[in-house]
């Protein structure tokens, strides 16, 4: 019996790790043979800074807003990135946006609201619905070149109406950048 089982046992081994090698024909010739490697660059790693606070200066009287001159978004990463989407949300009820700049002196369009008019890089901010975000065309961020991080530089113009005496610093907008490789 156990010579049966050892035999029964050795026959397993034998026929479970022995196997035909198949090869389409003339891949194999002369003892050796080609295989490609093909490698693929897995971009999804990307590394960008984006700011995370924009302080604006607003005159009560209103008119041109103060705005820094050194908002710029940052790639770190070794390929081109693109900001896909933008989308803007108003964070309090006392703040409108409006499509043209504001004078000096403008009443609110509303009573009791503030009204903000407000590029950056040249596209006019507006409150989107969240599914239609608004699509910039050129902002294209140049890769990390092994020694410097590419930057984009993103210049701010504001403008608000004359403002509620009791207006202090409130949280105004959120702004959401989606950003992905070129």
């Amino acid at each position: 019996m156990k010579k049966t089982s050892a035999i029964l046992l050795a026959l397993a081994l034998v026929f479970g790790v022995c196997f035909p090698v198949l090869a389409a024909e003339g891949d194999f010739v002369n003892n050796s043979g080609e295989t490609k490697v093909t490698v693929t660059v897995n971009t999804t790693n990307l590394s960008v800074t984006v700011p995370i606070a924009l302080s604006i200066a607003a005159n009560v009287e209103g008119g041109t807003a103060v705005v820094p001159n050194d908002y710029k978004i940052t790639n770190n990463s070794l390929v081109p990135v693109k900001v896909s989407t933008i989308a803007v949300a108003l964070d309090g009820t006392d703040w409108a946006f409006k499509g043209t700049a504001i004078d000096a002196g403008a009443a609110p369009t509303t009573a009791g609201t503030n009204d903000i008019y407000m590029t950056i890089n040249g596209q006019v901010l507006a409150v989107q619905d969240a599914t239609a975000p608004t699509v910039p065309t050129d902002w294209n961020v140049p890769a990390h070149n092994g020694t410097t991080a590419g930057t984009l530089d993103l210049p701010i113009v504001a403008s608000t109406s004359k403002l509620d005496q009791t207006t202090t610093a409130t949280d105004l907008i959120t702004i959401t950048y989606v950003i992905s490789a070129q």
